[in-house]
């Protein structure tokens, strides 16, 4: 009977194991296809001149194309915070994201109404933000959000169509008579499963 207690590592032996690439090089600037695949409300770890501390929704954002797909970036959204500006941009960010996919942008603000957002595909203008800490790499940033053109918009209620592919031209013979596309059925882009009620990802501990 063998005594010792479980190990999952008892066959691994770390000389065998091919180091990595951690050094993920920078996306270049253009426009991409983006989505929220996650979100989380956050408290800064240090206290404002008036020894409050902000707030921030962060999230994340995962390219769908047309190259990097797959690659995430990080956003964190300011909404509370000693500095006026940094909550003016947070806020105005925030409101450009929900315009790029569609939501409304007018009314009571909540956090309901940002994580509606989660899953919906837009456009996104990349950019670099250059560090002013020497001990920390740039990183990219989300410069602009578009809505995605091929993302018609059904309306508030965040449901969009998406066109169907035209036909191609028949090669050879007669021409072929110009198709009429079937209009296409309001669909909801797939998201994230719900989290039980309590449980939303501004609610963790």
């Amino acid at each position: 009977m063998n005594d010792q207690p479980y190990d999952p590592f008892a066959n691994v032996d770390l000389d065998a194991v091919p180091e990595g690439d951690n050094n993920f090089d920078l996306i270049p600037n253009g426009e991409y296809g983006i989505r929220a695949v996650d979100m989380e409300l956050k408290t800064s770890a240090n206290q404002g001149q008036h020894g409050n501390y902000g707030q921030m929704v962060a999230v994340r954002f995962e390219l769908t194309g047309p190259t990097h797909a797959g690659r995430l970036i990080f956003v964190n959204f300011n909404i509370v915070n000693d500095n006026s500006t940094a909550v003016e941009i947070g806020l105005r960010e925030l409101r450009s994201w929900m315009q790029a996919v569609g939501k409304a942008t007018s009314g009571q603000m909540s956090m309901e109404r940002v994580y509606e957002c989660i899953g919906l595909e837009f456009v996104a203008r990349v950019g670099v933000s250059k560090s002013k800490n020497p001990a920390y790499d740039d990183q990219n940033k989300i410069a602009k959000y578009k809505p995605h053109p091929m993302t018609a918009q059904a309306g508030a209620n965040g449901q969009v169509s998406t066109p169907t592919n035209s036909v191609p031209p028949a090669t050879g013979g007669a021409p072929a008579a110009p198709a009429t596309p079937a209009p296409a059925a309001p669909v909801t882009p797939a998201q994230t499963a719900a989290p039980a009620p309590g449980a939303r990802p501004w609610e963790r501990n």
